[in-house]
């Protein structure tokens, strides 16, 4: 079941920085003290692996795709049945839901993004985070339409 939308909070440039900034300390460290030992990769290890898991928690927790019959977003999976494909609003959209419960797991919509609402049968109306809210619930729209046929 491949995916027909999918947004990854943190892309692979961001990778590719982590893994050059990673190279960068570990020239710098070695300029400084003159060898690649143990305390080297201790010193760079400190900054970069907490940097890493943030950054895999972001994808992981975060992370969103519409595929033949699911709406997953972050740790929920909701059956694209369960929508109801009238009430996908996206922010600007006539009547857009500011309430509702966040997706994923958050407690609230994490800054730089917004919120497509939509209403979910049996959790009422939910609300999932998104840089990308038109494409969203474009997507999410046309989902919807291609699972009810």
């Amino acid at each position: 079941m491949s995916p027909t939308y999918r947004e990854k909070p943190v892309g692979p440039v961001a990778w590719l920085v982590l893994a050059a900034l990673i190279l960068l300390g570990l020239y710098l460290v070695r300029l400084r003290l003159g060898t690649l030992d143990g305390l080297a990769l201790a010193i760079v290890g400190v900054v970069a692996v907490p940097a890493a898991i943030a950054m895999w928690s972001t994808n992981h927790y975060s992370g969103l795709r519409i595929t033949d019959t699911h709406l997953v977003v972050g740790r929920d999976r909701i059956p694209l049945s369960s929508i109801d494909p009238a009430s996908v609003r996206a922010p600007g959209e006539p009547d857009p839901a500011p309430r509702g419960n966040l997706a994923g797991g958050g407690y609230a919509v994490p800054l730089g993004m917004k919120a497509v609402a939509a209403f979910v049968h049996g959790r009422g109306q939910v609300r999932f985070p998104t840089h990308r809210p038109e494409e969203l619930a474009e997507a999410l729209r046309a989902a919807l339409t291609r699972s009810r046929d």
